[in-house]
């Protein structure tokens, strides 16, 4: 698929993925008789968040090259699809009805998607401008992992996908939200510059 076909709408094909494995996941741990505790939340909370920084992550590291503008409107896929997917989050919360904050767990994965879209696209165009753009593939999962390591050996959840979603956190809320204001901020600047310049 072009950039120019995966920017003409909210829905690409990653949000469809997205969607589908959510709603998949959603049908298959739907319990099959109403004695049987649902569990449902659990397992989608868990594909939903991890979808969406994955998606991000991928949306922000592709064409480190793109104009700012075109930059900015990548951004709207994996926002889109934390929108589209929340409604089947809070099915399957009331579904479970589990001790947890409904407004965190659907809430958190935007923040999450704007700062995995920004260290991304940080890391894709460093790598870039140093003309090691190749080793992004190798780099981008390493970077992901070191930073699963380095969550865990801290304390609380800050940006595990698979756990953020069951441990809201001050200290989470704080660091997502610095790290999507700093993306929004650097994208809205570079757009700026390039219609200056423009």
């Amino acid at each position: 698929m072009t950039r120019d076909a995966r920017l003409a709408g909210p829905v690409g094909s990653g949000s469809a993925l997205l969607l589908f494995a959510v709603v998949a996941t959603l049908l298959a741990n739907w319990p099959d008789r109403s004695t049987d505790a649902n569990l449902a939340w659990y397992a989608v909370a868990r594909v939903r968040a991890t979808g969406i920084l994955l998606l991000a992550g991928w949306v922000g590291a592709s064409d480190p090259g793109a104009a700012p503008r075109q930059r900015a409107m990548a951004l709207i896929e994996p926002l889109a699809a934390a929108l589209l997917s929340a409604p089947i989050e809070l099915l399957a919360y009331f579904g479970s009805v589990p001790a947890a904050s409904l407004a965190w767990s659907v809430a958190a994965p935007l923040p999450l998607a704007l700062a995995a879209f920004g260290v991304s696209w940080a890391l894709a165009v460093t790598l870039r401008r140093v003309r090691l753009g190749w080793s992004l593939p190798l780099l981008l999962p390493a970077v992901a992992v070191g930073l699963v390591m380095l969550d865990v050996r801290i304390g609380p959840v800050l940006w595990i996908p698979w756990l953020l979603p069951f441990a809201p956190s001050w200290p989470a809320a704080a660091l997502l939200t610095c790290v999507s204001g700093v993306t929004a901020a650097v994208l809205a600047r570079s757009a700026t510059r390039h219609e200056e310049a423009a």
